[in-house]
């Protein structure tokens, strides 16, 4: 788990017009502190809060949200890059972060 800390910059995204279309809750999500395995509120930039859980499955983190979208957020480490997978409903989106 010590992988996923650090610093890391965006370097590429993929279908997020469509992700927003889906109204994903999470792709604008405040920092929030959890523990894995736990349910904690994530808080948005829009000021709505939704029940989530994270929890690590074979070196990846995955948040799932509690909103009606089936929303769900993986945090993978692939090289020296952090690629997260949003998904909401069928729609898919990926961020690619280089680590700093």
């Amino acid at each position: 788990m010590s992988a996923f800390i650090g610093k890391f910059k965006e370097i590429s995204s993929s279908n997020l017009v469509a992700l927003c279309k889906e109204q994903v809750q999470g792709h604008n999500v405040i920092l929030n502190q959890f523990q894995v395995g736990k349910e904690f509120d994530s808080n948005h930039h829009d000021g709505t809060t939704t029940k989530a859980l994270m929890v690590l499955d074979d070196n990846k983190l995955v948040m799932t949200m509690g909103d009606k979208k089936g929303t769900r957020i993986v945090f993978e480490i692939v090289g020296n890059e952090l690629r997260t997978t949003l998904t909401a409903g069928p729609v898919v989106g990926v961020i690619t972060y280089a680590r700093q």
